[in-house]
């Protein structure tokens, strides 16, 4: 996929995949993706799961360093409803 491609994609046992028309990537290890961020700015990271995937009401994120680097700080973390009005 190429939008992956331009984004430096890498993986440990990992595919591309579709949910109810909207491609997405799964995996058994890991997947990454380099994303472009604008230091002079704060930046949010949203992520889109579909809830036809939960087993159960919960799930892990996981914050990894790579290559030597520590992990940035993180300030918070929190679950928005995907129906709720964009504010």
């Amino acid at each position: 996929m190429q939008p992956e491609h331009n984004f430096n994609q890498q993986g440990e046992d990992t595919t591309p995949d579709r949910v109810l028309g909207r491609a997405g990537r799964r995996g058994r290890q890991w997947f990454s993706f380099d994303l472009p961020v604008d230091p002079a700015h704060p930046m949010t990271l949203i992520v889109t799961y579909s809830t036809h995937e939960f087993r159960e009401r919960i799930f892990t994120v996981r914050f990894q360093p790579t290559g030597g680097n520590e992990i940035a700080a993180v300030f918070g973390l929190r679950m928005i409803r995907a129906d709720a009005p964009l504010e």
